[in-house]
């Protein structure tokens, strides 16, 4: 490992050992659910029985994640980068779009604490990454995108670190806890208009006697869910000043205008009779 590198492992046995109080009271959690009759089944059967597969890369844009058709995306982005603000990272990665098992499964892990699905997720997360053939793996960095310390206090459970962290494993990459949150109002609790202004107010980098090293490497910063894209941004534009080589952004789904059309195809609008009636005075 070279030098940049090594310090950034520096304090790592602390948060192995909060890692480890961390899966010890998720194991705790199944074995209740084991004996009230609550037991979950193992996240790779989860998987195989939902048909479930991570998005090819050719099914949405590198550069916001949207879903795409054929020829819809190019090197400049597609349509819907035209119509919100980049996300500023250099490329982005999902497993897919936020609807079926896939959000069903990241409830679970955000709400219910399954942390085996969890890491089984940024498992899949880091093979689409190392298959991208663009990171170099000794320049890779993972930081996960933080959440404050009340809300991880009452979930009891910090969701995104256990996504990051199975996803440098896979990479065989340090994973450093470089960004901080404020305690404020949840994003998704925010209308869209507001979320941008949030997340830049509530991001924030640690402190760090000699400054963070992460000059001339690839960094990976990891969310579970992108939904306008507002806290990836943020937690960008706090990486940038530090001058990585790159920035990928790495999430497990992508929320927005592609899931809400995919739900309507499954479920088409009402017809009210408002509808019907001006349907019969146009004919």
């Amino acid at each position: 490992m070279k030098g940049p590198l090594k310090a950034l492992v520096k304090g790592s046995s602390k948060r192995n050992l909060r890692a480890t109080f961390a899966r010890a009271a998720a194991e705790l959690d199944e074995l209740a659910g084991f004996w009230i009759g609550r037991e979950r089944p193992r996240p790779e059967e989860a998987a195989r029985r939902s048909g479930w597969k991570p998005d090819r890369s050719d099914e949405y844009c590198g550069l916001c994640g949207s879903t795409v058709g054929p020829g819809e995306a190019s090197k400049s982005g597609c349509g819907s980068c035209r119509r919100r603000t980049l996300l500023d990272t250099d490329r982005i990665v999902r497993l897919g779009a936020y609807h079926g098992p896939l959000r069903e499964w990241v409830r679970d892990v955000k709400y219910r604490r399954w942390s085996a699905m969890g890491e089984y997720l940024g498992r899949e997360l880091g093979g689409v990454l190392a298959g991208l053939n663009e990171i170099e793996r000794e320049r890779a960095v993972v930081i996960p995108v933080p959440m404050p310390w009340t809300r991880r206090l009452l979930r009891g459970i910090d969701h995104t670190e256990i996504i990051a962290r199975a996803v440098a494993g896979v990479l065989d990459a340090p994973l450093a806890r470089v960004l901080a949150r404020r305690h404020g109002v949840p994003q998704t609790q925010l209308p869209r208009s507001e979320r941008r202004r949030n997340a830049q107010r509530g991001m924030f980098r640690r402190f760090r006697f000699g400054g963070w090293p992460l000059q001339e490497l690839d960094l990976v910063v990891v969310d579970d869910v992108r939904t306008t894209g507002a806290t990836m941004q943020a937690a960008v534009r706090r990486l940038r000043p530090l001058r990585p080589r790159r920035i990928f952004g790495a999430v497990i789904a992508v929320s927005g205008d592609t899931a809400r059309r995919q739900r309507e195809d499954h479920h088409p609008q009402k017809v009210t009779l408002r509808d019907r009636t001006n349907r019969v005075t146009q004919s």
